[in-house]
This record gives C-alpha cells, structure tokens and sequence, in this order.
C-alpha cells in the first residue's frame, strides 16, 4: 500500500497477487476464501491504502484521474526497451554490495533441480521464506516482461522478495558450495575498495574540484569501504562464517560513506535555489515560488521542492495562472532555456516592455550529447571540467 502511494496503484495490486500465490503455494488459499475473518482483513487493508489516495482525489480529482490513473498507469506507451532491460539490473547491480553472493546463490538454487546431494539444512522455515520470496517477485517481473513500458527502478518494490530468496538458499547450502560463496564474498571486498580509489582517480582527473565538493568527503569515503571490506574479508574468507546478519552490519561502515557521497552530488542541484531564498530572506524580501509547467509533463517536482529546499512552492499549469503570478512578483522556476523563451515571448505580448530578472539554477543532466553525437560525460571527461555535465534551470522574476 505504502509502495501504492509513492508510485503506483499496479504495486499494491502486485502485493495481492503475492499473496493469492503464496497461499495457493502452501495449499492454504481455499481455508482463507472461506474464511470472514480473512475478508474483514483484506477489506480493511484496502481501505487503509485507499485513504493515501483521498487528498489527491478530493483536491486534484480531473488531474489525478487523467494523469496518475490514465496517463501513467492504464495507458503507458511503450518506451521501446527490450524485454531485458527491467530484469538484468533487478538481479545484477541492484543488489550490490550483495549481487556477487546472489550470483552464487543463483546458481545454488539451479542446481538443486538436478544434484543428488539437496538442500541438507532445509527446514519448514526456509522452505516458506524461498516460497514467499518468489512470490513477491514474479507478479512484477511477468507482468514488466510484458507490459511495453519498461523501466529499471520499476521492479524495486519487489526487491526484498529477492533477498529473501537469496538469503534462504544461502542459509541452506550444501558444504560442497561453502567456498564459491567464500569466494564471491572475497571479491566484494575487493569492490568496497576500489569504489573510492575510483572516485579518487575521478577526483584527480578535474582537480581542482568545484566549490560545492568537501575536503572531507575522499577521505570518509576511504574509511567506510575499508571497514566494509575487512569486515567481509574476515567474515568470509578468514573465518569462513558467513553469517549474513553479521555480514549486514559490515556493509553499514560503507554505505553510510556512500550515502555522505550521493547526498554531496544531490546537494549539488539545491544550493543556487537555496542561496535565492536565503538572501531573500536576509533582506525582508517577500517571495512567494512557483514552478513552470505549461508543458505538462513534470508531475511532482514542485511538491518534492517544498521539502527539499524547504520552501513553499506551488504548480503554474496555464498562461492565466503565469501572468498573475508574474504580475504579483512571484519568483517563477523554469526548466530550461526552450521554456524560458517560450514564457518571455508569451509575456511579451500581455506585459510589453517589461525587463527580466533571470538567475540560473544549475542542474544534472541526466542524458544529451553534442550536435557531434559525442555524450555529455565524455565531453566532461576530456575537457577535465564537470560543469559540462550540468544543465541551466532559471529564476525568473518580471521587473516593472
């Protein structure tokens, strides 16, 4: 339901089918059918997740129909993806730092199809985790095989379903796999490092490295993979234990230096917008923001915004809605120069010969290239200066 609310309807939908095909699994689905108790529950857990949904239904119901219901969810086009593209990274790199350990472990389920000496430490217990796993994956992985819109991130949710897959058939290896899962966990190790001696390679490529990047930042990073990595190398290598538990809390050194690294370059995108609103701020400005979205095609961004910033930013979806924002002062984002051209001449025509405040507010880019073809990573690569990598949003105020 939480997933529903974040993202989609389809999710919780995917949550029901688990659970329909978890209990068809365990032969326990024609008990549950026949029981008031079971409904009662099911009912009322569709109306909890329902209620996520009642403000956007009451305050925006044409625009959460057409957009979120229709637009998004019933009729998604294709997006001209091969089927794969959805599923190799939910099994591969998704899982890192574990996706080597999963490797292994896939393998190990495989082969209990055919080898003789089978799952010697199976239990009750670890038979329903592999069952329950499964079953939370592949109502999301079938139905994005199918379905012609494919996206990488859009099998997540499901992804705790994996591990707990994965979890199981490790905790019931034979001993003859001991030493390929010893061994996948020795090469994690060997990755924890060389994510910042990478990083540091990077970092002395575009030395000196802008403004917005900490001196502290390289080193926190060393620290956090080291420990990690000793703690994987001891656990799995040394002493051969392999206690996925203890091995959990040794990846925490490294992702708490990862997480220190991702908000750095997420911060990144904040800082111009943040230092608009504090000097407004400093000087008794009155400033009211609104986000440019005459183009329709940005969903929730202004609502992120007024967390992030923190700052209160509401939507701007037509020209009568811009102009009055414009005429009483309002700071308008715009995402980009096409639509900052387009908001000037439109304008142009209602206010003639009004001067504009633009400021820049710099952003990721998440893709583009040159009229060469040549992308803009190895754009920002060869000509050693990271700026090539972002993109200009605006800050428009109209000045009378």
């Amino acid at each position: 339901g939480l997933v529903g609310w974040l993202k989609s309807p389809l999710h919780s939908v995917f949550l029901g089918s688990t659970a329909l095909l978890f209990w068809g699994w365990q032969g326990e689905l024609l008990p549950r059918v026949r029981s008031p108790k079971a409904w009662g529950a099911a009912l009322a857990g569709v109306a909890l997740c329902a209620l996520g949904y009642a403000p956007a239904w009451f305050l925006d119901q044409k625009n959460f129909y057409e957009t979120y219901i229709l637009r998004e969810t019933l009729w998604k086009p294709s997006n001209n993806r091969a089927w794969h593209y959805a599923v190799i990274p939910f099994f591969s790199y998704s899982l890192i730092p574990w996706m080597l350990p999963a490797f292994v472990a896939y393998a190990d389920s495989l082969s209990r199809f055919w080898r003789k000496q089978r799952m010697i430490r199976t239990t009750p217990g670890a038979k329903r985790v592999m069952a329950l796993g499964l079953s939370l994956v592949v109502p999301s992985v079938l139905f994005f095989l199918w379905h012609p819109y494919r996206g990488q991130n859009y099998n997540l949710p499901v992804i705790g379903g994996l591990i707990l897959f994965v979890g199981a058939t490790w905790a019931t290896r034979a001993e003859n796999w001991t030493k390929a899962y010893s061994f996948s966990l020795g090469l994690t190790s060997i990755f924890f490092v060389l994510v910042p001696a990478a990083l540091t390679y990077f970092t002395r490529r575009f030395d000196p490295m802008p403004f917005w990047w900490p001196s502290w930042l390289l080193p926190i990073l060393w620290i956090g993979a080291l420990l990690s990595a000793r703690g994987f190398w001891r656990e799995g290598v040394t002493f051969s234990m392999m206690r996925p538990a203890s091995l959990a809390r040794r990846t925490l050194w490294f992702f708490l230096a990862l997480g220190a690294l991702l908000s750095t370059i997420g911060e990144r995108e904040l800082i111009d917008i943040r230092d608009r609103i504090y000097f407004a701020q400093k000087d008794k400005e009155q400033l009211t923001i609104g986000y440019y979205n005459l183009q329709k095609n940005i969903w929730s961004e202004w609502g992120y915004l007024n967390f992030m910033i923190p700052y209160p930013v509401h939507g701007i979806f037509t020209k009568e809605q811009l102009a009055r924002a414009l005429e009483a002062g309002e700071l308008v984002l715009v995402p980009g120069e096409e639509f900052l051209e387009e908001l000037q001449a439109e304008m142009e025509k209602i206010y003639p010969g009004a001067r504009w405040r633009v400021e820049p507010w710099k952003r990721w880019k998440t893709k583009g290239k040159n009229a060469q073809g040549v992308p803009a990573w190895k754009q920002a690569w060869d000509s050693r200066d990271l700026s090539r990598l972002e993109k200009d949003f605006y800050m428009v105020r109209m000045e009378r």
